[in-house]
């Protein structure tokens, strides 16, 4: 909904200039969410996870670092933190979107 109601926006009312998150407003590492995704996709195939590659760290990006999505930049579009679903939900919900076009 996120997506689509940023794409109206927009065409009704230009391109939005300031960043626009979704996220659970909770924190997580980049480890974190790698290891959801790797569940979802093992609960989806019935297959064993697949080992996650870690990849050497961006330029000037702090060890540790979370991921948090600011609901509040949501609120020009009237959504609020009750209308999003769970972290676990939305990657189960993404991966198999992906599986069912993709593979």
């Amino acid at each position: 909904r996120i997506l689509v109601d940023t794409l109206v926006y927009t065409d009704e009312h230009g391109v939005v200039s300031h960043i626009v998150e979704a996220g659970s407003g909770y924190p997580s590492t980049v480890v974190e969410i790698a290891e959801r995704v790797q569940s979802a996709v093992a609960a989806l195939t019935g297959d064993s996870p697949v080992e996650i590659k870690h990849l050497p760290m961006r330029p000037g990006e702090p060890n540790n670092d979370v991921v948090l999505g600011d609901v509040s930049t949501l609120e020009f579009l009237g959504i609020g933190s009750t209308d999003l679903v769970a972290l676990e939900e939305g990657v189960a919900r993404t991966v198999s979107w992906f599986y069912n076009r993709y593979i």
